[in-house]
């Protein structure tokens, strides 16, 4: 999954990075498909944490 930050894509994020709403919680970078259904993950989602 395209992870962005003010407009710019991100390539590294920390080991903590996880997204809750996935079953597994890998990080955003891990993930093919956002379970929420975006196309990008942006960080400010309720789910994403670090």
């Amino acid at each position: 999954m395209d992870m962005m930050q003010d407009g710019v894509e991100v390539f590294c994020l920390p080991d903590s990075a996880k997204c809750c709403a996935d079953e597994e919680e890998r990080s955003p970078l891990d993930i093919d498909e956002c379970p929420m259904g975006h196309i990008e993950c942006h960080g400010d989602c309720y789910y994403y944490a670090e």
